[in-house]
């Protein structure tokens, strides 16, 4: 085995693009540790899995084309708590199934409606 080491900083010069886990400026066959911060200038594809152990930003717009799941099971009491919060409004284009309900302001529902079990309401038909 032939180690290389570097006591200062290095630089490679070649610019090539990565399209691949084979191409790129810069080819490591195993992995790879960093112990300090990492800046990623260009697109960045990951074909595995990704395990973030601390708190991940997006700071634009997030699109996941699979099933997710929040494991996290906070409850929730407020519009500021919970194990999923959003500041904003949210769209959803499909079905929506709540386990408990809870509405501390208006609840507009369009369309036809079907309440089932014990609810303690006051209906305004409009």
């Amino acid at each position: 085995m032939k180690i290389c080491y570097v006591g200062g900083w290095g630089r490679f010069v070649n610019s090539t693009n990565s399209t691949s886990t084979a191409s790129g400026a810069l080819v490591v066959a195993g992995g790879v540790g960093i112990g300090g911060n990492t800046y990623i200038g260009g697109n960045t594809s990951i074909t595995g899995t990704m395990m973030v152990g601390g708190a991940a930003t997006v700071t634009n717009n997030l699109t996941v084309t699979g099933v997710e799941s929040i494991t996290n099971s906070t409850a929730s009491n407020s519009p500021s708590s919970g194990a999923l919060i959003v500041s904003g409004g949210t769209g959803i284009g499909g079905s929506l199934y709540v386990g408990v309900l809870t509405s501390t302001g208006v609840l507009s529902v369009t369309g036809a409606s079907t309440l089932v079990g014990q609810h303690k309401s006051t209906i305004h038909w409009v």
